[in-house]
């Protein structure tokens, strides 16, 4: 089950090109879609609302996510973004026999759904998306949380930390250029704090270079590297990033 590890960590690691970049807080048309290989997949439904959800975790970590552009005055959007995810079918996973090294087998996952909703403001020009996001992550569970889950990887960590802390504050600032010839230029810095006992942080910054050949596809080559404090350690990581985009108008 090593393939789970690896794959959870490209999912999260992954951070746009004609379509909005992903962080943006505009949403695609109706009738506009985008099957992604990592990030999530955006689906147009008109009315300014964008369906979401990571296709390739699907069956793993159950997640679909609902944007609104709820603003639009000149180049300024504003938009409202909530997401629900159930991870104890990955929990289980890769705890299986201490699948991957990230749990112990013993691990019991703690039943209940994350909840993130986050606020996002966008700056659009011609050739520059910047947006900048807030928002909060949240797990509502019961007093007893039995054998807490913890994914001990900068990366996963404060992304699953509303398992076992109050909630996680999530600050994130992103700019993406576009260039000639299909080309584009992304880089992107978000801030984890963890609420509750033993606390903790984690920033992240991340570079991407996007190419779109064709209407229909789009490249993306990156980096993110992390500076973690967490009850796990402190700790300075870095991994390569990768995904295929495929945009399609259903017309």
């Amino acid at each position: 089950m090593r393939w789970v590890s690896l794959l959870v960590l490209l999912v999260a690691a992954s951070a746009s090109g004609q379509p909005p970049p992903q962080e943006s807080a505009r949403v695609l048309g109706a009738k506009e879609h985008e099957i992604a290989l990592f990030q999530p997949s955006r689906f147009g439904l008109g009315h300014d609302l964008q369906l979401e959800s990571r296709l390739v975790l699907f069956g793993l970590m159950p997640n679909v996510a609902l944007r609104w552009r709820a603003l639009q005055r000149g180049e300024w959007h504003g938009a409202l973004r909530a997401q629900l995810t159930y991870p104890g079918l990955l929990v289980r996973a890769v705890s299986r026999e201490g699948a991957g090294g990230l749990l112990p087998p013993d691990t019991e996952p703690i039943e209940t759904v994350m909840i993130d909703l986050r606020y996002l403001q966008s700056y659009v020009t011609e050739h520059v998306d910047a947006t900048l996001g807030v928002g909060v992550e949240v797990a509502p569970r019961g007093r007893d949380a039995g054998n807490q889950a913890i994914l001990d990887f900068p990366w996963l960590y404060p992304r699953f930390g509303a398992l076992h802390r109050s909630a996680v504050l999530r600050v994130e600032a992103s700019i993406v250029g576009r260039l000639p010839h299909g080309f584009g230029l992304g880089a992107d810095l978000t801030t984890f704090a963890l609420l509750g006992e033993g606390g903790g942080w984690s920033v992240e910054l991340g570079g991407v270079l996007r190419h779109q050949p064709t209407e229909h596809f789009i490249l993306e080559l990156g980096f993110r590297v992390a500076r973690s404090r967490l009850p796990v350690g402190d700790r300075w990581h870095w991994l390569p990033t990768l995904d295929l985009r495929f945009p399609f108008d259903r017309g």
